[in-house]
């Protein structure tokens, strides 16, 4: 699927559509990335990239508890 400018919301529907209805998780998670590509700052997006990612079992994605940004010397 071409769409240009890249449209984050039509791209989020469309893997969510992917996913459901077609079951189509490779495709689903390709689509969800590029939704996020599109809008990295719309949590989202990420957060149902997340939904999809846990409900699939998919563990190849993490977040770190601890970044470099985070002061611990509280």
């Amino acid at each position: 699927m071409n769409v240009e400018p890249k449209d984050a919301e039509a791209l989020n529907k469309y893997a969510t559509f992917l996913w459901l209805a077609r079951n189509d998780l490779w495709a689903a998670e390709e689509t969800y990335l590029e939704a996020i590509a599109a809008e990295p700052n719309n949590s989202y997006y990420a957060a149902n990239y997340a939904h999809f990612l846990w409900n699939t079992g998919g563990e190849d994605t993490c977040f770190p508890l601890d970044s470099p940004d985070t002061n611990t010397d509280l």
